[in-house]
Protein backbone atom coordinates (compact mmCIF):
# COMPACT_ATOMS: atom_id res chain seq x y z
CA UNK A 1 0.00 0.00 0.00
CA UNK A 2 2.66 3.03 0.82
CA UNK A 3 4.28 1.94 -2.31
CA UNK A 4 1.40 2.57 -4.24
CA UNK A 5 1.55 6.16 -2.72
CA UNK A 6 4.94 7.10 -3.32
CA UNK A 7 3.69 7.20 -7.24
CA UNK A 8 1.46 9.90 -6.24
CA UNK A 9 2.28 13.25 -8.01
CA UNK A 10 1.76 15.43 -5.53
CA UNK A 11 5.64 15.10 -3.06
CA UNK A 12 3.57 16.10 0.04
CA UNK A 13 2.37 12.42 -0.14
CA UNK A 14 5.40 10.86 -1.40
CA UNK A 15 7.89 12.24 1.25
CA UNK A 16 5.97 11.09 4.56
CA UNK A 17 5.29 8.06 2.62
CA UNK A 18 9.53 7.48 1.39
CA UNK A 19 10.45 8.17 5.14
CA UNK A 20 8.01 5.78 6.65
CA UNK A 21 9.31 3.04 4.41
CA UNK A 22 12.69 4.29 5.01
CA UNK A 23 12.55 2.93 8.56
CA UNK A 24 11.29 -0.58 7.23
CA UNK A 25 13.34 -3.63 7.15
CA UNK A 26 14.25 -4.17 3.22
CA UNK A 27 12.51 -6.99 1.92
CA UNK A 28 12.13 -8.63 -1.48
CA UNK A 29 9.15 -6.84 -2.00
CA UNK A 30 10.68 -3.62 -1.14
CA UNK A 31 13.58 -4.24 -3.03
CA UNK A 32 11.18 -4.95 -6.07
CA UNK A 33 8.99 -2.01 -5.69
CA UNK A 34 11.67 0.44 -5.82
CA UNK A 35 12.97 -1.41 -8.95
CA UNK A 36 9.49 -0.05 -10.27
CA UNK A 37 9.21 3.20 -8.94
CA UNK A 38 13.08 3.73 -10.81
CA UNK A 39 11.20 2.78 -13.76
CA UNK A 40 8.39 5.21 -13.47
CA UNK A 41 7.34 7.87 -16.23
CA UNK A 42 6.85 10.69 -13.78
CA UNK A 43 10.61 12.25 -12.76
CA UNK A 44 9.01 13.05 -9.32
CA UNK A 45 8.42 9.17 -8.72
CA UNK A 46 11.88 8.13 -10.12
CA UNK A 47 13.45 10.87 -7.70
CA UNK A 48 11.83 9.51 -5.04
CA UNK A 49 12.90 5.70 -6.11
CA UNK A 50 16.35 6.95 -6.12
CA UNK A 51 16.36 8.41 -2.99
CA UNK A 52 14.78 5.37 -1.28
CA UNK A 53 17.29 3.38 -3.13
CA UNK A 54 20.14 5.13 -1.85
CA UNK A 55 18.64 4.57 1.76
CA UNK A 56 18.42 1.12 1.34
CA UNK A 57 21.43 0.31 -0.16
CA UNK A 58 23.21 1.16 3.29
CA UNK A 59 20.78 -1.74 4.62
CA UNK A 60 21.18 -4.29 1.79
CA UNK A 61 21.50 -8.19 1.81
CA UNK A 62 21.40 -11.30 -0.49
CA UNK A 63 17.73 -10.10 -0.65
CA UNK A 64 18.67 -7.57 -2.75
CA UNK A 65 20.95 -9.08 -5.52
CA UNK A 66 18.10 -10.18 -8.18
CA UNK A 67 16.76 -6.33 -8.56
CA UNK A 68 19.99 -4.70 -8.35
CA UNK A 69 21.31 -6.74 -11.33
CA UNK A 70 18.01 -5.36 -12.78
CA UNK A 71 18.99 -1.87 -11.62
CA UNK A 72 22.85 -2.61 -13.14
CA UNK A 73 20.82 -2.53 -16.71
CA UNK A 74 18.69 0.54 -16.43
CA UNK A 75 19.18 3.38 -18.72
CA UNK A 76 20.33 5.63 -15.87
CA UNK A 77 23.52 6.26 -15.31
CA UNK A 78 23.00 7.40 -11.40
CA UNK A 79 20.78 4.34 -10.89
CA UNK A 80 23.67 1.94 -12.37
CA UNK A 81 26.22 3.55 -10.30
CA UNK A 82 23.96 3.30 -6.84
CA UNK A 83 23.57 -0.57 -7.87
CA UNK A 84 27.00 -1.30 -7.65
CA UNK A 85 27.54 1.15 -4.55
CA UNK A 86 25.11 -1.94 -3.04
CA UNK A 87 27.16 -4.23 -4.27
CA UNK A 88 30.19 -3.04 -3.14
CA UNK A 89 28.66 -2.87 0.16
CA UNK A 90 27.55 -7.13 -0.04
CA UNK A 91 31.11 -8.42 -1.19
CA UNK A 92 30.94 -12.46 -1.66
CA UNK A 93 26.76 -12.57 -1.51
CA UNK A 94 27.13 -9.96 -4.77
CA UNK A 95 28.29 -12.94 -7.13
CA UNK A 96 25.46 -13.56 -9.33
CA UNK A 97 26.12 -9.72 -9.72
CA UNK A 98 29.70 -11.24 -11.79
CA UNK A 99 28.26 -11.88 -15.41
CA UNK A 100 26.77 -8.24 -15.57
CA UNK A 101 29.67 -6.44 -13.41
CA UNK A 102 32.12 -7.68 -16.42
CA UNK A 103 29.91 -6.56 -18.93
CA UNK A 104 30.43 -3.14 -17.57
CA UNK A 105 34.09 -3.27 -17.70
CA UNK A 106 33.49 -2.21 -21.11
CA UNK A 107 31.34 0.77 -20.35
CA UNK A 108 32.09 4.28 -20.03
CA UNK A 109 34.05 5.87 -16.79
CA UNK A 110 32.83 5.48 -13.67
CA UNK A 111 31.12 2.68 -14.56
CA UNK A 112 33.60 -0.08 -15.35
CA UNK A 113 35.88 1.70 -12.39
CA UNK A 114 33.24 1.00 -10.37
CA UNK A 115 32.15 -2.54 -11.69
CA UNK A 116 35.87 -3.58 -11.01
CA UNK A 117 35.69 -1.86 -7.43
CA UNK A 118 32.70 -4.41 -6.86
CA UNK A 119 34.72 -7.21 -8.67
CA UNK A 120 37.71 -6.94 -6.42
CA UNK A 121 34.68 -6.61 -3.33
CA UNK A 122 33.39 -9.75 -4.71
CA UNK A 123 36.93 -11.76 -4.37
CA UNK A 124 37.68 -14.99 -5.40
CA UNK A 125 34.11 -15.95 -6.75
CA UNK A 126 34.20 -13.34 -9.12
CA UNK A 127 36.87 -15.23 -10.84
CA UNK A 128 35.51 -15.65 -14.58
CA UNK A 129 36.18 -11.87 -14.60
CA UNK A 130 40.06 -12.42 -14.42
CA UNK A 131 40.41 -11.58 -18.14
CA UNK A 132 38.94 -8.92 -18.31
CA UNK A 133 40.37 -7.65 -15.56
CA UNK A 134 43.51 -8.18 -17.30
CA UNK A 135 42.45 -6.32 -20.69
CA UNK A 136 41.78 -3.37 -18.16
CA UNK A 137 44.80 -3.37 -17.22
CA UNK A 138 45.62 -1.08 -20.72
CA UNK A 139 42.69 1.45 -19.96
CA UNK A 140 43.21 4.50 -21.31
CA UNK A 141 42.64 5.52 -17.62
CA UNK A 142 45.36 5.38 -14.98
CA UNK A 143 42.96 5.34 -12.23
CA UNK A 144 40.83 1.92 -14.16
CA UNK A 145 44.25 0.48 -14.96
CA UNK A 146 44.91 0.63 -10.85
CA UNK A 147 41.30 -0.79 -10.02
CA UNK A 148 42.05 -3.84 -12.43
CA UNK A 149 45.06 -4.13 -10.98
CA UNK A 150 43.76 -4.22 -7.43
CA UNK A 151 40.96 -6.13 -8.68
CA UNK A 152 43.15 -8.91 -10.12
CA UNK A 153 44.95 -9.18 -6.54
CA UNK A 154 41.75 -10.18 -5.15
CA UNK A 155 40.02 -11.95 -7.17
CA UNK A 156 42.95 -14.10 -8.91
CA UNK A 157 46.59 -13.47 -7.88
CA UNK A 158 48.19 -15.91 -10.06
CA UNK A 159 46.35 -14.31 -12.85
CA UNK A 160 47.72 -11.06 -11.05
CA UNK A 161 51.37 -12.13 -11.76
CA UNK A 162 51.05 -13.35 -14.75
CA UNK A 163 49.77 -10.52 -15.81
CA UNK A 164 52.80 -8.28 -14.32
CA UNK A 165 50.94 -7.02 -11.28
CA UNK A 166 52.83 -6.72 -8.37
Amino acid sequence: MLLHLLRDKDEFVRNPVMYALMELPPDKALWNGVKELLQDDDSGVRSSGGRLLLHLGREAGAEAVPVVIELLQSEDTNVRTEAINILLHLGPDAAPAVPVLVKMLKKEWPLRYYAARALAGIGPEAQSAAPDLVLMLKDNDELCRETAAAALREIDPEAAGRAGVK
